[in-house]
């Protein structure tokens, strides 16, 4: 099911629009009857925009990144930081129990602000360590912020 929107009332959440009235409805919820939801606040697009932005500025200007897409790219530099990624053990031949690193979904439904806000944080000061040192993470943002009007 998608996402339904809802406004906070006093104690209660309400639909915030006749598509999420519409949604709750076809849902055949009974008056009174307990059902299990996860509320999340919705992520801001522009935080996004801003995110892939950053990526095809690595694309454009980091050797080896010319073939990722601006979303593979945030992937890739999220997994070298090792920012928002779950450790997973796996057996390889010849080389035993490994640990890897599994960046966990940047996508609005998976990450809330908050985590995808320390997750930009540490992108741009590992981009800043490691790929523009003589940078600090406050100019390679700026430059992000330059690159979303581009």
């Amino acid at each position: 099911m998608s996402a339904i929107e809802l406004v906070v009332g006093k104690g209660h959440f309400l639909p915030a629009d006749e598509r999420s009235k519409q949604k709750l409805r076809d849902q055949g919820f009974g008056l009174g009857e307990i059902v299990h939801a996860r509320i999340d606040r919705p992520r801001n697009p522009a935080f996004m925009r801003k995110a892939h932005a950053l990526g095809r500025l690595c694309r454009e200007n980091i050797e080896g990144f010319e073939p990722l897409t601006d979303h593979e790219a945030l992937k890739r530099l999220q997994y070298e930081a090792g920012i928002s990624c779950e450790m997973m053990s796996a057996k390889i031949p010849g080389a035993g129990m490994v640990e890897i690193r599994v960046p966990k979904s940047i996508n609005f439904a998976d990450m809330d602000d908050a985590e995808f806000a320390d997750l930009y944080q540490g992108i741009v000061k590992h981009l800043a360590t490691q790929y523009w040192p003589t940078l600090d993470a406050k100019e390679v943002e700026g430059m992000a912020e330059f690159a979303i009007n581009d």
